[in-house]
């Protein structure tokens, strides 16, 4: 089997999701060992998921914003820091959710008091994480576009020994 971008050169690997053939050169490219279409593929799923995470991010900043302006009738600063507080406390919720794994079974007493121990942890939480995860998930997803623009720009020229 022959590399699918360099047909001069024998494959040493193949791609983990469609199995083409790669060479050295190619194989060395990405980890895991993928071709470029399925990296540009795999970017594309994370970067959806990633700009969902920060749109949820932004409705949740905006409702909390509006509905502390308009129920407690909080000045407009302090509105805004309530909505801050909601907007990072689901960022806090999922570092709660993706580190420690949930309750599978308990009274409705238990869950109410796990969930509000949580909701007050993950508001606690996400005055750290929020603003980290944020600044993260906007790099990650510059990363995904230079890796697309550095794919779109055409195979890599194979070594020759």
């Amino acid at each position: 089997m022959n590399c699918f971008d360099h047909q001069e050169s024998a494959a040493v690997a193949q791609c983990t999701d469609c199995s083409k053939g790669l060479c050295a050169t190619c194989a060395s490219r990405f980890t895991p060992i993928l071709c470029e279409q399925c990296l540009v593929v795999r970017n594309r799923r994370v970067a959806r998921s990633l700009w969902v995470g920060l749109a949820v991010s932004v409705v949740i900043f905006a409702a909390g914003t509006a509905f502390a302006i308009t129920y407690p009738r909080l000045p407009v600063g302090k509105a805004v820091f309530s909505g801050l507080l909601y907007s990072f406390g689901y960022w806090g919720w999922k570092f709660l959710s993706d580190r420690f794994p949930g309750m599978t079974s308990g009274s409705l007493v238990t869950w109410v008091i796990y969930v509000l121990l949580k909701l007050i942890l993950s508001v606690v939480i996400g005055l750290v994480a929020g603003p980290y995860q944020i600044v993260r998930t906007i790099l990650e997803l510059r990363r995904i576009r230079a890796t697309a623009a550095y794919v779109a720009a055409g195979p890599v020229a194979t070594v020759t020994e």
